[in-house]
């Protein structure tokens, strides 16, 4: 990707710009599904009354499930020093397909769920500034709700739901569906 590119090569967990979801364990290419997000220069002023990262305390857990057609595994720290750290892993036939290093913090553009893909040899999707960025648009108790992201929380269940758009055009939602661990 080009600097200042708001393009990844993968989306799993959560985000918002484009990026590529992987077709096959060795990662992803052009041609493949990819996320719906949103221009990062678009920046709007954060009110004085907006969200604040300990709203998201919810989030924060091991989760494990199903999507992407593997297993998948997301793991979130609670809120500290004005921002979450989550962790999040793709396995298909027992290899892992990649992996995400996210972040969730308030910037200029308000809450921002950063995410940075990852090859199964550890080596970044997006370049070395880069990231795909999803700007929160609706927060109620237990769900938030980002630009071609959705997060759910109901009891010990965790649903993302991503916005994939194929070289097409045509964008569809895929669902992952977790379960709280011990």
């Amino acid at each position: 990707m080009r600097a200042g590119s708001v393009a990844g090569r993968v989306v799993a967990g959560v985000v918002v710009a484009v990026a590529a979801l992987p077709a096959s364990p060795v990662g992803a290419g052009d041609g493949h599904p990819v996320a719906v997000a949103e221009d990062p220069a678009a920046v709007t002023p954060v009110r004085d009354d907006a969200p604040t990262v300990e709203d998201f305390g919810w989030m924060a857990g091991h989760w494990r499930g199903e999507g992407l057609g593997g297993t998948c595994e997301e793991v979130w720290t609670g809120p500290l020093g004005g921002s979450m750290v989550g962790l999040f892993r793709l396995i298909r036939d027992g290899e892992l397909v990649f992996s995400e290093h996210m972040m969730l913090a308030r910037d200029a553009d308000g809450i921002v769920l950063k995410v940075k893909h990852f090859t199964p040899a550890f080596v970044a999707w997006e370049d070395k500034e880069g990231a795909v960025r999803f700007r929160l648009e609706e927060l109620r108790p237990g769900e938030a709700v980002f630009k071609g992201l959705r997060i759910r929380r109901s009891g010990e269940d965790l649903e993302i739901v991503i916005r994939l758009k194929d070289a097409s055009g045509e964008t569809r939602d895929e669902t992952i569906s977790l379960r709280r661990q011990p």
